[in-house]
């Protein structure tokens, strides 16, 4: 009940934030600094949150501390506790998480209508740059929880039997979907490909509008900036572009989960986060200078607690550990002729234009 009141008293406040800024195009430096680094706080504890559903052997006071992350991290998988209210099938439990999504979006399009019509006069469409901009951000910080709620049925861990059963839902068998018990989760699995199209359109639409950006600036569609100024002002305007590492990175990081091998899994995570730490330090992306070493900050810590975290596994695969230690090591020597061979033509091309 707390959860479920602190999630919706978020989204009326995001809402009332929108509002009282009329949909305005560029913030003030003050919402900016706030903005900027609650969001960064929000993407490190929904981090933290995806590495509490690997299979990795937390003892307090760390598994403690997990447990108070997912709930900062504005998990959607934990928004309802339906257990107390009842025992439910597992296709029903999850079909409950997936529909949260769908009644977020309908509270705060609720709220929207009642104000425009009490407060506005209906003038629903000289508002829509609100709900626009209200729908977008939510978006933005649920999306890491968005996609792994939706890929749940696809964490699924392997048991000395031989069969398959589902992380979360621990009765659930996979893959097996010729027998009367993986019949669950074939129909999980459905739905959770359907609902996986929310968090990739979504992306691509967000391409889309990185592309219309630039001439959107320059021919001064002040309705454009209002409506999706959310996904730009954060940045420097030479890095307009960085909001999609930002959900690529999130897009992965929800994913990764699916990896069965925790071994693996955190291999990968730290492939993300490596490659977002090193373009942070590489383009500054954040419109506030100072905010760019809170991100490389948080980048540094959560790989710093994937390495310790590793060592709490309770039974590594030390087989794929050997194949990546072997597979990183001729990548780096393969690398050297290929730098070698563009820094040539490289050098070569300036003297030719010379």
């Amino acid at each position: 009940i707390i959860a479920v009141a602190f999630a919706v008293l978020s989204c009326i406040l995001l809402y009332a934030m929108f509002e009282r800024a009329g949909g305005q195009a560029e913030p003030t430096h003050g919402a900016l600094l706030a903005g900027i680094s609650g969001g960064l706080l929000v993407g490190l504890m929904q981090q933290l949150s995806v590495l509490g559903v690997m299979n990795i052997s937390y003892t307090d006071p760390l598994a403690g501390f997990m447990k108070i992350m997912k709930i900062f991290a504005f998990d959607v998988e934990d928004l309802l506790n339906l257990s107390c209210i009842g025992s439910f099938v597992p296709i029903a439990h999850f079909v409950s998480k997936v529909c949260m999504i769908i009644a977020a979006m309908s509270l705060v399009a609720l709220v929207h209508t009642l104000v425009v019509l009490c407060r506005h006069g209906g003038r629903f469409a000289e508002r829509q740059p609100v709900i626009i901009a209200v729908f977008g951000t939510l978006a933005m910080i649920f999306y890491i929880s968005v996609t792994l709620t939706i890929l749940r049925p696809l964490q699924c861990n392997s048991n000395p039997n031989g069969r398959w059963t589902n992380h979360v839902y621990e009765d659930v068998i996979c893959w097996d979907w010729g027998s009367e018990d993986g019949k669950d989760h074939m129909v999980m699995l459905i739905i959770s490909i359907l609902s996986l199209s929310l968090p990739l359109s979504m992306l691509a639409m967000v391409f889309v509008l990185v592309r219309k950006y630039p001439g959107v600036v320059r021919r001064g569609d002040i309705k454009f900036l209002k409506s999706y100024g959310f996904l730009f002002f954060r940045f420097r305007p030479q890095a307009h572009w960085y909001i999609l590492v930002v959900m690529c990175r999130s897009l992965c990081v929800g994913i990764i989960p699916v990896v069965p091998q925790p071994t693996i899994q955190i291999f990968f995570l730290m492939i993300v986060l490596l490659s977002t730490l090193e373009a942070a330090v590489h383009f500054k992306p954040w419109r506030v200078h100072s905010l760019n070493w809170m991100d490389m900050g948080f980048g540094s810590i959560m790989i710093i607690f994937l390495t310790l975290a590793s060592f709490m596994i309770s039974e590594p695969n030390t087989q794929a550990l050997g194949y990546i230690c072997v597979s990183m090591v001729l990548i780096s020597v393969a690398s050297i002729p290929l730098i070698l061979t563009y820094a040539a033509f490289k050098r070569l091309g300036a003297i030719a234009k010379t």
